[in-house]
């Protein structure tokens, strides 16, 4: 019962953190999901008032270029004529009425109404106040319907059938104005409203939907209908007046609203925004309900596998240092036999504690050993660096990088993996493999262990050169020129391949035997090597026909100024036994994978090449002769 207790309590101990997460959690991201709901809608509601902003804009430009362009001959004109002429230049308007009017109260309208209108409450004289010529405004018509006129004092008097007009003012009906301008948030769970500093609704810019009952002035309805703290109230109707932004959330009946509010840039007026709450954060609570969900199953996953690990450990506990010592015990056996069996085939090794930085070398071939029996690792691998090249097909790489903890970390990942390079000597003419097998990794999962196991090839590297080499010229020969080209085919390296035949070889191997014909090949041999890198391969293919492959991904250019080179170099005259003799060459080129992607092709075509410009060059010689 006394081993179960600790248990209890750790459950214990994680639920209860557990449930003060979860309120944590639900707090924190209520706060956050309340600030982002705000900046977000504040941002859709600044971009509907930018859209009123410029359809104002739009408006007040249409209206000064009325005031520029109502021409002058309007008073020779009917009434009928006139507004006939004014209607066709406002068809890409959208407006609801358009007027004419005056300081004395006449109007008259698109829709052919006229008459005066009583100068008290009327909105049209405050143009005529002293530097007033716009006014933007909204009132209510006997409908009840809102409308918002954007009015302006022209500056060229128009005459119409004796009446001389003054002002321009043209109307939108409310509704109009939200087909027009409206956006449709949150599935149409929010309202958008223009109002004045004192709370009054100038118009809306979206369907009512929300707050139908609100009337004309937002304070007052605020005060009468919303339940909301009067700190928030006071602070709703103190920004409006100073025009700053804000925001709060109140609930009228059943529901929650955001409210937010900024100013417009329109004259004292700002824009505010209702939406319900349910809307803006249906996504949201979705998610935080999901997170805790998730976070609820995998806690209690979590305690469940906790459970079984530590009824596990408790079980496997008393056996652990026995199992442990066994392990150490079978692992130490073994490395002993490796080790014993090493020193029998090796011809040296080293085993390396990569964390220790730490070597034991071993020497079975030489008398003298290589390196000191035991000392730093990294002293080690810095040394063969200065004593070995890498050949093969990690040619250019360093001893230091192979050979380096983190590479191989990287690379021996498994008891299965080897590294396996072969190396030469800088200084002298041995070759030889290194294997390099993991041996232990450290409880953290990283290569601790290594060893290093070297073996001298020095005969066999000999034999393979030899079988790979022109006897006479010390060229590679064909059967390495066939396995070099597949080489490069398999590793997609680009190359340009020359294939060259020598003329007028012949004639000075009959005329003075075969001894002055090799001694003429293998001078030729000589100064093809010459014309190439220690990287590239030059080959004899037999008789007088050669091969270069040059590594590189050479344009047109410097593929004809190499080919130019190998020919100059090879024509230039040869002195043998004290006569001088001279030769021609011919030389084609094709280059991988430019011209083809099978190298048999490639040697096929550098082939022909050459054998096209040997034609050529039987030409020249024979006009030449002529």
């Amino acid at each position: 019962m006394k081993k179960r207790t600790p248990l209890y309590l750790v459950i214990l101990g994680v639920f209860v953190m557990l449930f003060v997460g979860i309120m944590q959690y639900c707090y924190s991201s209520r706060v956050v999901m309340q600030r982002e709901n705000v900046s977000h809608l504040q941002e859709s509601y600044a971009q509907m008032a930018r859209t009123f902003s410029l359809f104002a804009q739009r408006n007040w430009k249409l209206l000064e270029e009325w005031d520029s362009e109502l021409p002058n001959q309007l008073y020779e004109m009917s009434q009928k004529e006139a507004w006939a002429l004014i209607r066709k230049k406002a068809e890409r308007w959208h407006y609801s009425e358009l007027y004419m009017f005056n300081e004395s109260g006449q109007y008259s309208t698109i829709s052919g109404r006229q008459g005066i209108i009583p100068r008290q409450g009327n909105m049209f004289y405050s143009l005529y106040q002293e530097d007033q010529t716009n006014v933007l405004t909204s009132y209510l018509s006997p409908d009840g319907e809102r409308n918002v006129v954007f009015a302006k004092r022209i500056e060229k008097p128009v005459l119409i059938e004796g009446t001389t007009y003054t002002g321009l003012v043209v109307s939108y009906r409310n509704d109009e104005l939200e087909n027009m301008l409206a956006a449709s948030l949150y599935h149409g769970h929010s309202d958008g409203y223009l109002v004045r500093s004192d709370g009054s609704v100038v118009l809306s810019l979206q369907n009512r939907t929300e707050f139908a009952a609100m009337g004309g002035n937002l304070l007052v309805f605020a005060e009468e209908a919303l339940d909301v703290s009067p700190s928030k109230r006071d602070e709703l109707r103190e920004n409006l007046a100073a025009a700053k932004s804000g925001s709060l959330l109140c609930r009228y009946g059943n529901e929650l609203y955001y409210m937010v509010y900024q100013p417009s840039g329109i004259e004292d007026w700002s824009i505010v925004g209702v939406v319900r709450a349910s809307a803006v954060e249906a996504n949201a609570r979705k998610m935080q309900t999901d997170t805790i969900s998730l976070a609820v199953l995998i806690c209690s996953m979590a305690l469940l596998g906790v459970a079984w690990l530590i009824r596990v450990n408790m079980e496997t506990e008393l056996n652990y240092q026995e199992i442990k010592q066994a392990a150490l015990k079978q692992q130490k056996e073994l490395s002993d036999r490796l080790f014993t069996g090493m020193g029998r085939i090796a011809d040296r090794y080293a085993v390396c504690d990569l964390e220790e930085d730490r070597y034991e070398y071993h020497e079975h071939l030489l008398d003298q050993p290589l390196y000191p029996p035991t000392g730093s690792y990294q002293a080690l691998v810095e040394g063969m660096g200065q004593r070995y090249v890498i050949l093969g097909r990690a040619e250019g790489a360093k001893v230091e990088r192979l050979l380096s903890p983190d590479y191989l970390r990287r690379v021996l990942r498994t008891e299965k993996d080897i590294l396996k390079f072969e190396y030469c000597f800088r200084t002298e003419n041995m070759y030889a493999i290194m294997n390099v097998v993991p041996i232990s990794w450290a409880e953290d999962g990283q290569l601790a262990r290594v060893m290093l196991i070297g073996q001298d090839i020095g005969q066999k590297v000999e034999l393979e050169i030899l079988a790979h080499t022109d006897g006479l010229t010390g060229l590679f020969n064909e059967r390495y020129f066939s396995r070099i080209l597949l080489d490069q085919e398999s590793r997609k390296i680009p190359f340009v391949l020359y294939y060259l035949d020598l003329d007028f070889f012949k004639p000075i191997n009959d005329q003075y035997g075969h001894a002055v014909g090799d001694q003429l090949l293998k001078a030729v041999a000589g100064r093809l090597q010459g014309c190439i890198r220690s990287r590239d391969y030059a080959f004899r293919i037999g008789g007088d026909e050669f091969a270069v492959i040059i590594q590189a991904d050479l344009d047109d250019r410097q593929k004809r100024e190499k080919r130019e080179l190998i020919v100059r170099t090879l024509t230039k005259p040869y002195l043998i036994n004290g006569v001088s003799f001279s030769i021609g060459a011919s030389c084609g080129f094709a280059h991988y994978p430019a011209d083809s992607v099978k190298t048999g092709d490639i040697r096929i075509l550098a082939d022909q090449r050459m054998y096209e410009q040997k034609a050529l060059n039987h030409r020249e010689a024979g006009k030449a002769g002529d």
